[in-house]
């Protein structure tokens, strides 16, 4: 999981990681719930193909329904997979809403200036709630 970075010795980080996402942060000294939780850019489907069902799995279980969830996807190829992805298995747990492109900072659209990745199409951002 992700929290067992936070803290704990080498064998506490192992036993969280093998306890699940909420048990393992508990393990670890990290809080299990969160205000607002952040993946950015973190799913590369040709490396690791089961990574969006495990992302989706810790991210239900750190989220309650006050939890803003922002995911990011930019479309390297497998927009469809990722629309499929989320109508099909994201929608049954969390609201999904497009961030509007108007309310992100001018350089996350291609082509603006101080953009690291400047041949990449824009960045989509979406706020996910879980539904109660």
């Amino acid at each position: 999981g992700i929290c067992c970075r936070a803290g704990g010795g080498r064998g506490a980080r192992r036993a969280a990681a093998a306890a699940g996402p909420a048990t393992g942060c508990a393990a670890a000294g990290v809080a299990t719930t969160f205000v607002v939780i952040l993946a950015a850019d973190c799913v590369y489907v040709l490396e690791n193909p089961g990574a969006w069902g495990k992302l989706l799995a810790t991210i239900a279980a750190l989220s309650t329904p006050t939890t803003l969830v922002f995911v990011t996807y930019t479309d390297r190829g497998h927009n469809k997979m990722w629309e499929r992805f989320v109508a099909q298995r994201v929608s049954k747990l969390f609201h999904v809403v497009p961030v509007a492109p108007h309310l992100l900072h001018p350089v996350a659209q291609p082509g603006a200036p101080g953009r690291l990745e400047q041949q990449n199409p824009a960045c989509q951002i979406f706020c996910w709630t879980l539904k109660e």
